[in-house]
């Protein structure tokens, strides 16, 4: 067995402290990353329950007589799917409860990030 010589003991250092630096690197790398994509998939679920809402939801004639009018509604999901809605913003009081009836205890299926709450805008015009 030959012995290591100072040469040979440096440059094993020296790709010792290269091999844990890169392994720093993809820790870091992956921990940051990770997040990022998370929070990609959390946009579109919120597309996804928006769309499934506004399908819930007819224009209301009787309400707006063609005209436009839009409400903001705070609600949360439950594990189940259902909608809870918390609080609808808008200055038409009517509207405001055609849209909670129309939603309120409905359910969206199987929701596995349940728990959650949600602000989505509905804006109500005639094409």
């Amino acid at each position: 067995m030959k012995a290591l010589t100072r040469k040979d003991a440096n440059r094993i250092k020296f790709i010792s402290r290269i091999g844990l630096s890169l392994i720093v690197l993809i820790t870091i790398l992956m921990i940051s990353v990770g997040p990022a994509m998370a929070s990609d998939g959390m946009h579109k679920s919120e597309k996804q329950i928006s769309k499934q809402i506004n399908r819930m939801i007819d224009y209301p004639h009787s309400i707006l007589d063609d005209s436009k009018d839009q409400v903001t509604v705070f609600f949360g999901i439950e594990n189940n799917g259902t909608i809870d809605v918390h609080k609808i913003d808008t200055d038409n009081e009517q509207l405001a409860n055609y849209v909670k009836e129309m939603i309120d205890g409905k359910s969206l299926g199987e929701y596995p990030e349940g728990n959650r709450n949600y602000k989505i805008v509905i804006s109500f015009k005639t094409i």
